[in-house]
This record gives C-alpha cells, structure tokens and sequence, in this order.
C-alpha cells in the first residue's frame, strides 16, 4: 500500500472576515516574544482570499523592522515586491513578475534594495539560489537531485531550513546551502516531503563525500 497522500490546496476567494484579520494580527505580535524567526509563505494567487492580507504583511514588516535580532523570511508568489525589512525567497519566476510589477526590468539587486532586507534569494531550480545582499550577487551551486520525485514544496523546505539556520547563528551563505540541503531531501519524496534532521545529515554528508 502506498504511503503518498495527495495534496490538497483550498483557495478562499473571498476577503478575510475582519475578526479573524484581527485574530491573526493579535496573535502575530503575542507570538513574536515566543519564536527566534518567523516564515511567511503568501501563496495566494488571488487579490483577496489569503490570511496575509495587506493589513497582516503591514504588520510582519513593521514588526521585522523593530526586531532586527528575530529572523523574518518571506516568499510570495504574488507580492513578495510589497514586503518590507525581510529575508525574501522567491523563485525566478516570482522575482521577475515582482520587478515587471514595480516597475523595472529583472534586476535582482534593485529588488533586494527595494525589500530592504537582510539578503534576497532567489531559488534557481538544480541551479542552486541567487544570493544578493550588501557583499554583493552570487549565484550558489548545488548539486541536482540524482533521482527527483516531486518538487512540490522544495521552496518553502529551503525557507524552513534557511530560517533555521540563521536562527541558529550561521551566516547567511551558510544558511542558504543549509536551505538547499533541506529542499534536496524533500524533493526525493512524493507529495509535499518533509525532512527529518537524519535525513538532512545524511545528504550532508553524502554531499560532502561527492566534492
């Protein structure tokens, strides 16, 4: 029998009731004195119906702005322009949609000081990830997937793994590759993967004997 379970994603169309906006937002700033880092995925595709709404996103880089010590990663398929003060991780696609948005052309260093957050990385597939911040734009390698199953997830599995590296105290190139360590375990499964931290040491390693 099989283990894969599909994946099933609800799109509300409709705006976000006013009481729960303020429920989310009540519970965002209860919350920050309890986390080291904060992840927004803003997969949305449509104006309204998404629980970070304006007000919300308003909120997170306010909050990202006055907590310089906490960790903010953001990736928007839709948005990710409109952030402020974050760590943003959009795919190429999102970054180039988000540039044409704001007016320019695909200029990822104009996008990271639109932002104004710590770095920009921008996924690039069995690429690696653009990484722009104030040393400069880099692209970092990896190595692809022997055997790929389902990338579905593998972005928000390197924003996981990227926020919790920098939570942890790595530098943000390091953390980046940490990121990728994670979003390579998940792709080799069905579904939507996790990433167990064996499995995250095991493909470390097993990178580390293939260099």
């Amino acid at each position: 029998m099989s283990n894969y379970l599909p994946r099933v994603d609800f799109v509300n169309t409709r705006p976000l009731p006013s009481d729960i906006e303020e429920r989310v937002l009540e519970r965002l700033h209860a919350s920050l004195r309890e986390f080291d880092a904060v992840v927004v995925c803003d997969q949305a595709e449509t104006e309204q119906g998404g629980v970070v709404t304006r007000r919300v996103r308003e909120a997170l880089c306010r909050a990202a702005g006055a907590h310089r010590a906490k960790v903010f990663v953001a990736d928007s398929r839709e948005r990710i322009h409109l952030f402020r003060n974050v760590t943003a991780t959009p795919n190429e696609f999102e970054a180039a949609n988000a540039l044409q948005r704001a007016g320019g052309e695909v200029d990822y260093r104009r996008l990271h000081n639109l932002i104004d957050g710590p770095a920009l990385v921008v996924t690039a597939g069995s690429r690696g990830a653009w990484l722009v911040d104030a040393t400069g734009e880099r692209l970092i390698g990896t190595r692809p997937h022997a055997n790929p199953v389902d990338t579905c997830g593998a972005g928000d599995s390197l924003s996981a793994g990227l926020a919790l590296a920098l939570a942890g105290g790595a530098d943000i190139e390091s953390a980046v590759r940490f990121g990728m360590i994670v979003a390579g375990v998940t792709v080799g499964k069905a579904g939507t993967g996790t990433a167990t931290p064996g499995e995250v040491q095991a493909l470390a390693d097993e990178l580390q004997r293939r260099r």
